[in-house]
Formats: C-alpha cells, sequence, structure tokens
C-alpha cells in the first residue's frame, strides 16, 4: 500500500501524540504526605545552597511551588522525584573576585583578537574563551534516591575525600559520563548523603540498598554534584557545614 506524504505526516503527529500522552502519564501531583517529605529535603538543602552566594558570586536559582511537585507513578526506588533543589551561581559584575582574577583575563583576550585566517590562533583563543567561562561560573546539582554510584562508597576509604557530614565523597574523573547530570564535560565532585555502606556491586554499579518499600514517601539519600570554578569549589567543598543536608533525609 501506498503511503502518500499526507498520511506520513498523520502517523508522525499520531505517535508523537501518543508519546506526548505517554510522557504526561510517567508522574502525578505529589500527595500531601509526600509533599512533606520533599519540603523537608528542600528546606534542609536549599540554606545550604543559598549560602554559597555572597558578594562576588550571585545565584539564578527560582525555588518551585510545591504545587508543582511531581512523582512517578511507578517508581524503581522508594519515592521517585526531583529534588526541586539546585543552582547556578555567575560572578557578580564588578566585584572584587571579579575584578582582580577575571576581568584583566577577559581583557586579554578581548584586546587580542585571533587572526580570521589562522586557525590555530581561533582555536586557542576559543580554549582561552572556555577559561574565562569556567572562572566565572559555579553549578550546583542535586539528585535524591539515586539507584547507584560508579566508584565503590567505602566511608573513609581509598576514594573517599573525607569531609565531615558527607558519608562519602569522590571527585569525577573528567569527561567521565557515568553520573554528570548534564554534558559539561568537567570534573565534578560528588557528594553522597545516606546509608551507602550497604550498597551493593552489580551491573557495573554499587547499588544502593533502600530500606522502605517502592512508591512510599521516604528520601534516603541524596547526591550533589558541584563544578565551575576551581576556587569556588574549594571553598564550598571545605566552608561548608555538609552535616545540614542530612536533616533532609527521612527515617
Amino acid at each position: 500500500m501506498f503511503i502518500t506524504p499526507k498520511k506520513i505526516i498523520l502517523l508522525f503527529l499520531l505517535f508523537f501524540c501518543i508519546a506526548q500522552f505517554t510522557r504526561a502519564q510517567s508522574s502525578r501531583s505529589a500527595t500531601p504526605e509526600e509533599t512533606k517529605v520533599i519540603l523537608k529535603e528542600i528546606n534542609a538543602v536549599s540554606p545550604v545552597v543559598n549560602g554559597f552566594e555572597n558578594d562576588d558570586w550571585q545565584s539564578d536559582y527560582e525555588p518551585t511551588d510545591p504545587q508543582y511537585f511531581s512523582v512517578q507513578i511507578h517508581p524503581d526506588v522508594v519515592m521517585g522525584t526531583a529534588s526541586y533543589v539546585g543552582g547556578h551561581f555567575t560572578l557578580r559584575n564588578g566585584s572584587d573576585r571579579y575584578n582582580k582574577i577575571a576581568k584583566p583575563y577577559l581583557d586579554s583576550i578581548t584586546n587580542n583578537p585571533p587572526d580570521a585566517n589562522n586557525q590555530k590562533q581561533i582555536d586557542e583563543y576559543a580554549k582561552e574563551g572556555a577559561k574565562v567561562q569556567e572562572m566565572m561560573n559555579f553549578y550546583v546539582e542535586v539528585e535524591v534516591n539515586k539507584k547507584n554510584l560508579p566508584v565503590k562508597p567505602a566511608k573513609a576509604g581509598i576514594n573517599d575525600l573525607k569531609i565531615p557530614g558527607v558519608f562519602f565523597a569522590y571527585k569525577e574523573p573528567q569527561g567521565d559520563k557515568q553520573l554528570q547530570m548534564v554534558d559539561h564535560g568537567k570534573s565534578s565532585y560528588v557528594l553522597a548523603f545516606g546509608n551507602w555502606g550497604t550498597a551493593k556491586f552489580q551491573d557495573e554499579n554499587y547499588q544502593f540498598h533502600f530500606t522502605h518499600p517502592l512508591g512510599t514517601p521516604y528520601i534516603e539519600n541524596i547526591v550533589i554534584l558541584i563544578y565551575g570554578a576551581p576556587d569556588k569549589v574549594q571553598e564550598v567543598l571545605h566552608n561548608t557545614d555538609w552535616k545540614k543536608i542530612n536533616e533532609g533525609l527521612t527515617p
């Protein structure tokens, strides 16, 4: 049977609508009990993340209205939900750090543009521009009820950065795509909260052992990624009271 272009378009629209409907059916609004658990996590994590903002750094994070909280209809963990907490911080224009570190660098590359006919200069210019972007941006990403980690979460083990308040912390190899929640291609510092001590190696990852039944309103682990400006990352890693994050877990 010959399928006309019009029929092809109609079939495409049909499959698109089915896909959209299926996607919409994969989650539902959170119940009052689930909302309470989600808010508990947010109220523990948000003040910590908001504390990364200062005279040098500003955040574009906007909290999500609880009426939009959603959970998976068929979760494969105790409760499948987004964390609704994260942050992108940018260097404040005119701040001390901007004037001391970023501005001289920006002025240098701005006043020395590459020769449009010299590919080597163009490539080098792009690399320098990427360095400026890194020193002017800092990111925090949060996941809750994460199923696995790609490295053995052995507290105080050889890979553990031994950060107070964190069950297990390590630095991803640059370009490692196993855990990154966005494809930024940079090394992330990974901080894992919750009882990862019972995680078992399976399917090339260490699987978290959830103690509550599937779909129940609990948050048993929180995983935070931080990356971006190296000096800001180190400041956050070592000057933050990470113990407060554990208050977002549900017993």
